[in-house]
């Protein structure tokens, strides 16, 4: 594969949505697809037990600040979001969360 192909591979399986994650708008759908947000980075998180909305938020601010301020064409704008794992989805073995800047 030369580098034209790995790039239009990537778009058509990497992660992307149609909004912000939390917003009714969110759908996940493929970067080959209209989009509006693009999956660039996972959190791992730890523990046996489900720590909490707010406990998961705060343990994904700094990597997905650092992620979307890599990415940011001006770093005196950075925008992003993120997505943590539901009670259910860290009972079902879940345990990351996805950061999530505009597309």
């Amino acid at each position: 594969y030369g580098a034209m192909e790995d790039d239009a591979m990537r778009e058509r399986f990497a992660l992307c949505a149609t909004g912000e994650p939390g917003e009714k708008s969110f759908t996940r759908t493929p970067c080959s697809d209209a989009h509006a947000w693009r999956a660039v980075s996972t959190v791992d998180l730890t523990g046996d037990t489900y720590p909490g909305a707010e406990a998961i938020a705060a343990s994904m601010d700094e990597p997905c600040t650092d992620t979307a301020t890599e990415a940011a064409t001006n770093p005196l704008d950075v925008q992003w979001s993120q997505e943590g794992p539901t009670k259910e989805q860290w009972q079902a073995g879940k345990r990351y969360g996805i950061c999530w800047i505009p597309a």
